[in-house]
This record gives C-alpha cells, structure tokens and sequence, in this order.
C-alpha cells in the first residue's frame, strides 16, 4: 500500500517566540491530513498542512501514455519547421544541459542583465534567448516531477526511468548511452560540469548503477571499471573526494582505492589543480585522454570562485572542444560532449538568488561562445536543455503597494552566494558577531538586515545549511520574487538548438526525444552496446541493487512571506 506523508512545520521569529506543529507521521492509509493549530507568534500567519502527498512504489509505473520508444528507433513525429540551418550530415554534437534552469529563471537573469546595462537598451538578449526552438517535457517513469539521474539518462539513454537510476532502465537493465555509443563509434568524448564529475547528470552519460548516491562506484566506472572499459576521453569538475583513498583526509570512499593513481595508469593525464589545467595550453597543447578535477566537492559558484584555483565553466569548455577538436581534425570521425552548468540547480535548492544569477549569467556565456564555434565548424549542432526546473522561481511575487514590482537593485551589491556567506558565518568566533553578521548580509546585497532576521541568523549559526537558506530569502522578499519550493517542479524547460539540423527538434518534445536525437544524428547504435552491458549485468561491476524502501529525509525549508522555518518530510527511495 502507498503510504501518505504529511508536512510537519515549526515556525520561530527569532528566539523569543516559537509554535510548533505536529510532526510528520507515515499514515496507515493512503490519505490523510493535519489541521494546523492557530498561531499564538504576533503577525506569524499558520502554515497551511491541510495537504496530502502519496507516495508510489518504486516500481509502480505511472500512466504517461505510450511505453519507451525502443532504443535505435526513430523519435515520434515528423521533423518541425525553425531553427539556423538546414539538412546536413553531422561530425560533432554539442550538448548543454542548464541543470535546473526554468523560463522563470532565463526571465530573472535577463531582466537583470537588461536593469545592469540598461545603457545599452532594454531590448538586450541572453545567449539562449536568441536560439530557443522549444520546449521539453521532463516526468520520468515513476513521477510527474523527475531527479537529475532520470532526466539524464533520458537524454543519455533515450529511455523512461525511475527517479535515482543512473543509465538503468525501470527494469533495473543497464541502458547504452549516447556517448559510450559515439565512443565506440570512433568519436572522442567530454564530459564537462562544475559539480562533481560523479553527480547524477555526468554520471549518467557513462556509468550504472541503481542509486545515484553510490558515487564511489560512479568514480570506478568512469575511468573504466566496467565493461566497455574507458569511454570517457576527458572529464573535467569537481568531485576529488570520490577519487582518493580513504586514508586521505577529505575522502567519500569507503575503500583504499587510489582511483587518480588508477586513471594515470590507465593511460589518463590526471591532474587536480589548476596549474594542470593551464598546462594543456587552451586545449592547444593537450593529448587525451584527461581528467581534471579541481574541489573535493563541487566547485565553486561563479560568483565566489577563485580564478586562480579553478577554471570557469566557459575555460573549460573552450579548452575541451580545442581539445576535442585538433583531436579528430584528420579524421572523418568528430566528438560527442555534454557541459553541464551544474550549480544552476544548487542556487534554486538553496533559494540562492545570487548563487542562482551568476550561474545563469556564465552559461549564457558559455552559450554565446558555442554559437561562434558552430559558426566556425558547421559540421557541428548545438542542442541545450535543463533537465528539470528546480525551486519553482517566480519573479515579481510580492506586492506591497498595489503595484506589480521586482527589483533587480539589491542583486547587483551582493559579492557572494548566500551559501558562501553561511559557512563563513559559521566559523566565526570572533569578538562582535553582531558587527560581522552585518557585514555578512551587505556582501549578499542586503544593507538594511533587520533586527528578526539578525536573531534568526544568531540563533542558529552552527548549521551553514539553514542560514544559506536564511540570507537567500532575506534577499528574495527585498528584489521581490519567490520561490515555491526548495525542490524540483514539473515544469517544461526550454530547449535551444543552433547549427545543422536542430531545427527538426522544434516544438515541444519530450526529453527522451533529445537521447533519440543525438543517436539519430550521430548514426549510433544503442541497442548493441545495451546488449553489451547487458550480457555482463551480472557480474561484479554492476552492483546488487540496493533496497528500494522509503527513507524518511528532514530538509529545513525557510518560506518567503516571513521569517518562518518549516520541516517537509517527503518520501525519498534509496
């Protein structure tokens, strides 16, 4: 039976005044409700829990209409008219995926961009703005509203999965990808994110496995520990802690294993700053395969992120496709590679306006530059999609004086993401915390931090994760805007497409549609490396499958009309 679990609130302003209402609970029947007590808290509204959230099975499917097109078909539906340029026989393939970057979202950025350089005009466009020829649909096998591992393996597998399953079917079967497919194809291959080069989105282009958290698995198979051996010519990102042994301070892996040693002795350059990186000369001077990893974690957000540490999303990129393409210059074969503005996402779990801004800013950048490449290599197609929206952002949320309102002036002071801030917050143990703490909020663009939002910052400066949360709606209700949720929605996202070919994806499509089409386009055969994997599945590379029972996840949520924390429990599978 699918069991029912139910919001479970505790609002605080500040210390002095607290109501706590009931805890979530798992229902014995499929439905339920909590009727929230009145607020005793002056001007503190109660919480509306009156709703029900039931939660399916692992393996139930849901009734999304027409099953998985199989792998090697042709995608439904007759190409649509749009896009730059007309039929072509296509060498390289660029994929973007935006991660959790939704319309709103382009909408904010740009309305900044134009208020920012408003000498220039208003009518100032993002890169993605200029070639957008969609949209695409997002739900996975089992939920309306899908993760990153469905979503990518969608577009890597051109398949339906389950939330969690990393190029694995609903079935449980390892899926070929497009790139281990373009790999054993003949072309090079790049994985490019400023997340962990383990997290779900890059994983799911070269590894399998059930859960997406088995991260130290992930790392074995991306240079090589399956199958199909190494189908990944360069990796770049974060994620070190997955890659050293677990004798080294800093590490996530639960084994000795060296896997930076491992990847040298397969034949990869692996370095882990960023002096390796200015050492393949721009791509210029760089022999494949490589993998450069640059944080124990993700990397940095764009708008705290030391040049002189890490790379940019833009430097990487530029250097892969040198790279890639002085690679494959004498030969007929080209390249396959996905870039992944990974940290779009991570701003919107947050409700990080600044974290998310400057994210969305950098990939437009990076998407200009792609333009130009294809511009300059019109054997190449430029396809680019979030994977989810994430956080549910609305811009123009609050009206105070019966007017409609959004202001961009607060972003434009802040110097930091709201998570940055957090954790520096967290280690203060200086002489005025006060005096700090005002500080803090000034480089988050907030001048004016009130005496509440002091307190409720004061009165839990241990945990990084809840202030991060805490200066970034401090600053939502300042510029206007709000966020849903701190969670992902199943609202379409854009789709972009520039060069040959990209104008038969127009319309709205669905995601396994953007997999189909990669495959298409690069003549790949999916099902035969699907058999591959699959003739193997049972061996020790493919782990056992983890138990698939709910785990009950406590994540603190700060809404945006006041100062007012909430604890969501929700059905999580593992």
């Amino acid at each position: 039976m699918w069991s029912a679990y139910l919001l479970s609130s505790t609002v605080l302003v500040g210390s002095a005044c607290a109501q706590h209402y009931p805890v979530a609970r798992q229902a014995s029947t499929t439905s339920s409700s909590v009727a929230p007590p009145t607020s005793t808290c002056p001007n503190v509204p109660p919480l509306q829990t009156s709703w029900q959230y039931v939660a399916p099975p692992r393996n139930a499917k849901l009734d999304f209409g027409p099953p998985n097109v199989p792998q090697g078909k042709a995608s439904n539906g007759q190409p649509k008219p749009g896009g730059p340029k007309g039929p072509k026989k296509i060498k390289n393939f660029i994929l973007t995926i935006p991660d959790g970057f939704g319309p709103a979202s382009e909408v904010f950025a740009r309305d900044f961009v134009q208020w920012n350089n408003s000498a220039t005009g208003w009518n100032r466009q993002l890169g993605s703005d200029t070639i957008q020829i969609g949209s695409i649909r997002t739900r996975s096998s089992d939920s309306y509203v899908t993760d990153s591992a469905a979503s990518a393996t969608a577009y890597s597998c051109a398949i339906k999965t389950y939330n969690g399953a990393i190029g694995i079917d609903e079935d449980g079967n390892p899926c070929g990808t497009v790139l281990e497919a373009a790999k054993r194809a003949g072309l090079k291959t790049g994985l490019v994110v400023t997340s962990r080069i383990t997290h779900a989105t890059p994983a799911s282009f070269a590894s399998h496995i059930y859960d997406r958290d088995q991260e130290d698995i992930i790392a074995e198979q991306l240079i090589g520990d399956q199958p199909l051996g190494p189908v990944v010519d360069l990796m770049l990102g974060g994620g070190l802690a997955f890659f050293w042994p677990n004798t080294t301070t800093g590490s996530s892996r639960k084994d000795s294993r060296d896997l930076i040693a491992e990847a040298k002795k397969a034949g990869y350059n692996a370095f882990t700053n960023r002096a390796g990186f200015d050492a393949l000369g721009g791509g210029k001077s760089a022999k494949l395969p490589y993998l450069g990893l640059f944080t124990p974690g993700h990397m940095s957000y764009e708008v705290d992120r030391d040049p002189k540490v890490e790379p940019s999303l833009l430097d990487m990129t530029k250097t892969a496709l040198e790279t890639l393409k002085r690679a494959t210059k004498d030969s007929k074969k080209g390249y396959f590679i996905m870039v992944e503005a990974s940290r779009i996402d991570h701003a919107g779990h947050s409700n990080d306006l600044i974290g998310h801004l400057h994210e969305i800013i950098m990939y437009n950048e990076v998407v200009d530059y792609l333009k130009k490449w294809v511009d300059s290599n019109d054997d190449t197609v430029l396809i680019g999609t979030a994977d989810h929206e994430c956080a549910g952002l609305t811009v123009g949320g609050i009206v105070t004086t019966g007017e409609y309102q959004y202001n961009p002036v607060p972003l434009a002071g802040a110097s930091h993401s709201s998570s940055y801030l957090a954790s520096q917050w967290a280690k203060y143990n200086g002489s005025d915390p006060d005096g700090y703490l005002q500080d803090l909020f000034k480089q988050y663009g907030i001048n004016d931090a009130n005496s509440t939002e002091i307190a409720v910052a004061m009165a839990h400066k241990s945990s990084a994760s809840f202030n991060d949360i805490h200066f970034g709606q401090s600053l939502t209700r300042r510029a206007m805007v709000k966020w849903a949720t701190l969670g992902h929605t199943a609202v379409d996202v854009n789709l972009i497409g520039y060069g040959p070919n990209s104008e038969r994806m127009a319309g709205n499509r669905d995601n396994t549609e953007v997999g189909q089409f990669i495959t298409d386009q690069l003549e790949l055969d999916l099902p035969t490396i699907t058999k591959q994997l699959n003739d193997k599945k049972n061996e020790n590379w493919l782990v056992n499958k983890v138990g698939r029972d709910k785990v009950e996840v406590s994540v603190t949520i700060v809404l945006t009309s006041e100062v007012h924390i909430a604890e969501h429990w929700f059905a999580e599978w593992s």
